[in-house]
């Protein structure tokens, strides 16, 4: 494994990726081979599944998210996950924008302020494919907010009849929330992530360059 782990490092250097993340079911045996090939372990997620039930209104003011509000969602992201996950995931403002840049021109995306601070953002991307969701929101919020807050963001997906809701369990809110609409604890998963160091980098690179004497 440890030499397949490093053709997959070169292959995804040579297209700018900063980090590999895998995500297995609980796994012991496969979670030490991974760390054997220089994987790191970042944390647990839970699979939610099933219909949400849908909830009564209540009253929230949700803004359009817009470009000058990165900087507040990244403080809220460092606030809501623990510093040795993001270490490993996100470190930077730079790497936040990376990774939250996918689908940036055809997403959805919202805020909700209080008091001049965001206190939540939500991310929807649809296709015919593919639906995805993404919530972050302050841990001191009540999970009776975030409960809302879930069922907004899962809106987006109102022609499917059920759903799949990946939950990281130092998220207890939004895990307590997925159960109140309704939705069941199906796969404990475990995340690892391998960081591609500036030296892999730049032995890709190297690799590309020529000399004419």
């Amino acid at each position: 494994m440890p030499l397949l782990v490093a053709l997959m490092a070169k292959e995804l250097a040579k297209l700018g990726a900063n980090r590999i993340v895998v995500r297995i079911k609980k796994n012991e045996i496969l979670g030490e081979f991974l760390k054997q090939s220089g994987f790191k372990f970042s944390h647990t997620e839970s699979l939610f599944e099933g219909t949400p039930t849908k909830l009564d209104q209540t009253k929230m003011k949700i803004n359009n998210k817009y470009d000058t509000d990165d900087l507040a969602i990244f403080r809220l992201y460092n606030r809501s996950t623990p510093v040795e996950v993001r270490s490993l995931l996100c470190p930077t403002l730079a790497d936040w924008k990376d990774i939250n840049g996918q689908y940036k021109n055809i997403a959805n995306e919202y805020t909700i302020i209080e008091n001049s601070e965001i206190r939540a953002y939500i991310k929807t991307y649809r296709s015919k494919r593919t639906q995805i969701v993404t919530l972050i929101a302050n841990p001191e919020y009540n999970y009776n907010i975030i409960k809302h807050l879930l069922q907004f963001s899962l809106m987006v997906l109102n022609k499917i009849d059920e759903v799949k809701v990946y939950i990281p369990d130092f998220h207890i809110s939004t895990h307590k929330a997925a159960l109140e609409i309704n939705l069941f604890k199906s796969t404990i998963y475990d995340i690892y992530v391998l960081p591609i160091t500036a030296s892999q980098k730049l032995a890709v690179e190297e690799t590309a360059v020529g000399y004419v004497t």
